[in-house]
């Protein structure tokens, strides 16, 4: 008796290259860059594929695809992730597209942006998807017209998906913009939650706004809930010395002094008399006592939290920067200062406004320095 295969669409999430964002450039395609207080970029995108029931997602990286997948994994248990890198498209996604077909019969192909937040109900452009095979999805941002989703005929896909894809080079050109054209596809505006930051700057501005705006997202998140299949109890915690005002936080975080205007991201604790003002303070961080941050973003931190990585003491970031940052102008202009990932600040050391310090900068390097003038920066030679 011979086996019917299911017949079912399939996922795909794509990057794009991006430049000038410093420490955030190592997070590979912003795929894993956190945004909002509890989520990635690419949670975005995958809650946008679950909410019409789309469970087999393949996603293209162009490096560390073994840590996009364990993040997957354990972020959506429910969902199966096939991650390969660009070099593994001519064989092993071939090889994987020849696997998958003994068991299934997929008919179209979902492909969506994750680099950065797109988050809208495909369901909604239903009507559209009974009249043609191929859809393009696109949203407006401000007065322009994004294309950040394509519904394909498997057919053309699997003719045209080598060209399109096998090179690197296709991440530095807006694919899905790039294949409705070639195909003259029709295309349908969906309403949703897209935003395409180009910078450091838009990206510290867009979390300045989302403090006023948080309900919509809670809002939009009641239909289209991101990483829906995962039970989320927020433990946070705010001290009883503590003092908030204007501030949004994710989970598994514990505020015991000033945090005024700023997001705290999952898994940060803020010791007592510490005070932060208009900051992002990114997952994992530890924050000593009577330290100062103000007008930063602190990456995150994936060391050992028991103690403070941003020590007592330290001031990271002014009020006001008297000049621009000597090594990166065009970044980092703005007055926000920022602090690369797993960081340990020292006590007693102040950074000025415009600042940069690199990712995984030793630790006695920074223990030499007692003053980070305003525009300085610190560079792992690793990163040279």
């Amino acid at each position: 008796m011979a086996l019917i295969k299911s017949r079912l669409n399939i996922g795909l999430i794509i990057g794009e290259n991006s430049h000038n964002f410093l420490s955030f450039d190592e997070y590979a395609e912003h795929f894993l860059l956190p945004f909002s207080p509890r989520f990635c970029n690419i949670d975005f995108s995958i809650s946008s594929l679950n909410s019409i029931g789309i469970k087999h997602i393949v996603i293209f990286v162009r490096r560390d695809k073994d840590i996009v997948l364990d993040y997957l994994v354990r972020g959506w248990p429910d969902m199966r992730f096939y991650v390969f890198d660009y070099i593994d498209i001519k064989e092993k996604f071939t090889e994987f597209l020849s696997d998958f077909s003994k068991d299934y019969v997929p008919e179209r192909v979902i492909i969506m942006k994750g680099n950065y937040p797109i988050w809208f109900h495909i369901d909604s452009i239903k009507p559209h998807l009974l009249k043609s095979l191929n859809v393009g999805i696109k949203t407006r941002y401000g007065n322009k017209i994004l294309y950040c989703g394509l519904v394909l005929d498997m057919k053309i896909f699997l003719r045209k998906y080598e060209s399109f894809f096998m090179e690197e080079s296709s991440l530095d050109v807006d694919l899905i913009e790039k294949i409705v054209k070639e195909f003259s596809i029709p295309s349908v505006e969906a309403n949703g939650y897209v935003m395409p930051f180009n910078s450091l700057r838009e990206y510290y501005d867009v979390h300045m706004g989302m403090i006023k705006d948080y309900l919509t997202l809670d809002k939009f998140n009641a239909y289209i809930p991101v990483r829906g299949n995962t039970s989320i109890v927020n433990s946070s915690m705010i001290g009883k010395g503590a003092h908030v005002k204007n501030i949004i936080f994710g989970e598994n975080v514990e505020i015991n002094g000033v945090v005024e205007n700023s997001v705290i991201f999952s898994n940060v604790k803020i010791r007592r008399h510490a005070i932060i003002k208009n900051s992002l303070i990114l997952p994992g961080n530890h924050i000593g006592s009577n330290a100062v941050i103000i007008n930063s973003i602190i990456d995150e931190y994936s060391g050992d939290s028991s103690q403070p990585n941003i020590e007592s003491h330290a001031v990271i970031g002014s009020e006001s920067a008297s000049r621009v940052n000597d090594n990166f102008s065009e970044i980092l202009n703005f007055g926000v200062t920022l602090i690369g990932k797993d960081v340990r600040i020292p006590s007693g050391l102040k950074v000025g406004a415009n600042c940069f310090i690199d990712s995984f900068v030793s630790y006695p390097l920074l223990k030499s320095r007692k003053v980070l003038r305003d525009g300085s920066s610190i560079l792992n030679k690793g990163n040279n």
